[in-house]
């Protein structure tokens, strides 16, 4: 579960992460697009309950959007090692997809609250 988040400090926090497998929750601006050139953020994730995740924002590329979508990814390549095309990585560490679906959710922003 992630509440609605103040990205000024540049670091959001996901209260609970249940993850079926080792991996990591990546943050995205949108919704219909899991790529690199999307991803704003990323945090490594264990198998089970994770809580007070944390979750560094690249807060240019996030820019003024009044939700960002978090994904649930499986660690599938290098141990340990992010690789969904960031910085050149392979995309190796691919959505988690449960019941035909990715676990996704999306969060609310500041600048939705500053909308309002």
């Amino acid at each position: 579960m992630i509440p609605d988040q103040d990205l000024t400090s540049g670091v959001i926090v996901a209260s609970s992460v249940n993850s079926p497998v080792d991996g990591w929750l990546v943050v995205y601006k949108d919704p219909n697009n899991f790529t690199s050139g999307q991803l704003v953020g990323y945090a490594p994730v264990h198998q089970g309950v994770n809580n007070d995740v944390k979750i560094t924002i690249d807060t240019a590329k996030a820019g003024d959007l009044p939700t960002l979508w978090a994904v649930l990814q499986a660690d599938m390549g290098n141990p340990g090692r992010f690789e969904w095309g960031w910085k050149g990585q392979a995309y190796d560490d691919a959505p988690i997809v449960q019941d035909g679906h990715n676990i996704v959710t999306g969060f609310g922003t500041a600048a939705a609250q500053d909308a309002a």
